[in-house]
């Protein structure tokens, strides 16, 4: 059991594990092993829980590096198979992606199980043995999956369930504001040694079982790592632009070197458990434009601004944005446009099932604005990656579309 948290946090990850070895051709074969491996457990899984509360099973994911991947599996599968052995779990390691080095971890069990095997996957990745936690031992960041409208159960009000699982574990919890790319995934990062994610895990599933029956009906979209949508590459920061400059309420956290959220003084509690890294010169400089120099990597050469997309739709005013040519396809970025306001209750939908459906399918957040006396048109702020923007727009483009071919159809019947 963990009495007190360490101070000492371990960066989770480092731009000196992006170096190719030769040996990882050998690693990735070794992972993709895990998954074939881990069908021949299905049956047995079945017939061996029939008895079992069905409820009280639980999938968590986690999202890695695949360095951090290759120890969890070990060599020839050995340590993956001696955790899932020894907790009775189903652990998968998502397929290799030619240029693409996150993996996504899957686990599968009873909760109190999936919340063992999480501190057994701490301490394959420090190479610790099984024995309990201690002074020597080293604290992890560990990236949970989190579906977005679970993450507000986890938070609770104000906070309070966020503090209360701190408290519990003595482990750090930091929840991610933004969902991921081309899902409604947010990560929720714990910090602290093995013990104390063992812990965390475990309230963390037991919080979701409590309220998955109530969100039954809301629909998952995971995130799949891919050259486009890379989260953990280069020390990846989720900026926000604001051509505008910031807006005065928008806290703007700095990020310690190790990727560890610096908190500001007077906030909220449940501000201080989202993270908006920032570079701690935008600190002073709130009035002015925030446009923020992102890493490079080989996926920007496919990510278009918003030219192809403004050429293709017709239903869609977008006004002229700053070029975003030279920096990170990952930016999260506001996108305002404006539609005719006789198509805003089609693009909204009978409950909103329509503009939910776009929202859950890009990971934008979308804001209808409210009508202007004497403006024909209704303006809409997308929130998003450029990729996830222009995805929305051309969602939103053929939600219209449709609506205004049924209209003269509907027309053309009545002469």
């Amino acid at each position: 059991m963990v009495e007190e948290e360490l101070e000492t946090l371990e960066p989770v990850y480092s731009p000196n594990s992006l170096k190719r070895k030769p040996d990882r051709e050998s690693l990735e074969a070794g992972i993709k092993r895990v998954a074939l491996e881990d069908n021949e457990c299905e049956n047995e899984t079945e017939n061996g829980s029939k008895g079992e509360e069905i409820s009280n099973y639980i999938n968590m994911r986690m999202l890695c590096l695949m360095k951090q991947a290759s120890k969890v599996v070990g060599g020839k599968g050995d340590r993956v198979n001696k955790i899932k052995a020894e907790t009775n779990t189903r652990i998968n390691v998502s397929d290799n992606i030619n240029g693409v080095i996150e993996r996504v971890i899957f686990v599968r069990g009873k909760c109190e199980e999936v919340a063992r095997a999480f501190g057994k996957i701490v301490r394959a990745i420090n190479n610790e043995s099984d024995d309990d936690s201690n002074e020597k031992s080293l604290p992890l960041v560990v990236n949970l999956l989190i579906p977005h409208h679970f993450m507000g159960c986890i938070i609770g009000r104000q906070g309070s369930r966020l503090h209360e699982i701190e408290d519990l574990s003595a482990a750090r919890l930091i929840a991610s504001p933004q969902q991921l790319p081309m899902s409604n995934d947010r990560i929720l990062s714990l910090t602290g040694v093995a013990d104390a994610i063992h812990i965390a895990t475990y309230y963390i599933g037991q919080t979701i079982l409590e309220n998955e029956p109530k969100l039954k009906n809301k629909k998952s979209i995971f995130y799949h790592p891919g050259p486009m949508h890379s989260v953990l590459v280069n020390n990846y920061q989720m900026y926000v632009v604001y051509p505008n400059g910031a807006p005065s309420n928008t806290s703007l956290a700095p990020i310690s070197p190790d990727g560890i959220p610096i908190s500001v003084p007077g906030a909220a509690h449940q501000e201080h458990h989202q993270y908006h890294p920032m570079d701690k010169r935008m600190m002073n400089r709130r009035t002015k434009p925030v446009i923020t120099k992102a890493p490079m990597n080989g996926s920007q050469r496919l990510a278009q601004p918003y030219a192809d997309i403004i050429e293709s739709c017709k239903h869609v005013r977008i006004p002229l944005q700053p070029s975003l040519h030279g920096m990170s396809p990952h930016l999260v970025t506001p996108q305002e446009v404006f539609i005719d306001n006789k198509f805003v209750g089609n693009v909204i939908g009978k409950g909103g099932k329509n503009i939910q459906q776009i929202k859950q399918s890009t990971g934008c957040m979308i804001k209808i604005n409210d009508p202007v006396d004497g403006l024909e048109e209704r303006k809409l702020v997308l929130i998003g990656t450029p990729l996830a923007t222009q995805t929305a727009i051309m969602m939103i483009n053929n939600r219209i579309d449709m609506d205004k071919r049924k209209r003269q159809e509907s027309m053309m019947v009545i002469e």
